[in-house]
């Protein structure tokens, strides 16, 4: 079924149901774009062309199975950023990461699972938890105290997956933080 990635689509677009059906000419009404994400419906072959080009996604992605999902997403407090940006840009953000995902298995690049450092999780609340939770990370990893040129390639073949995005078009805000767990694949 197609909901979840119709959903993910429509917030990452920054779209309301109504706004979608406008978007689409009235092909289908909100209401039925609401079946859609909730998958209590499927859109016909004309509804699904029309939300996948409003929407600047192919109909495959929309009816492909593979999903993501974020965890432990933060914002930083008094930002101002409403509960509507923050969807959106979590949206963006799974969006991209499936984009990204899609690439690998096409070029057959092996995935690599995130390994838990040992000692994780290390709790912060001040500077001091900080530096002790960087200094139990390196020992776990084997680091020392060196400097580490270049962390993003590192943290990639450790599993973890960067992606960057301005956030220009969502209010301007940043100042996020998550995780990412793959299903179905």
């Amino acid at each position: 079924m197609i909901g979840n990635k119709l959903k993910v689509a429509r917030q990452a677009s920054g779209l309301s149901l109504r706004a979608l059906a406008d978007a689409i000419g009235g092909v289908v009404s909100a209401q039925a774009i609401g079946k859609y994400e909730r998958n209590e419906d499927m859109p016909g072959s004309k509804a699904l062309i029309a939300l996948a080009k409003a929407l600047g996604v192919s109909e495959d992605y929309l009816l492909s199975e593979d999903q993501l999902s974020l965890e432990g997403v933060d914002f930083r407090k008094k930002l101002g950023t409403s509960s509507k940006e923050e969807a959106a840009v979590q949206a963006r953000a799974v969006h991209m990461l499936e984009r990204y995902l899609v690439v690998e298995d096409l070029l057959q690049l092996r995935s690599v699972e995130w390994e838990q450092p040992r000692s994780a999780p290390h709790p912060v609340s001040d500077i001091r938890d900080a530096e002790d939770a960087a200094r139990s990370g390196r020992d776990d990893r084997g680091r020392g105290k060196d400097p580490i040129p270049q962390l993003a390639e590192l943290m990639g073949e450790r599993g973890n997956k960067g992606l960057s995005m301005g956030l220009h078009d969502v209010g301007g805000r940043g100042g996020g933080g998550g995780g990412a767990g793959r299903g179905g694949g």
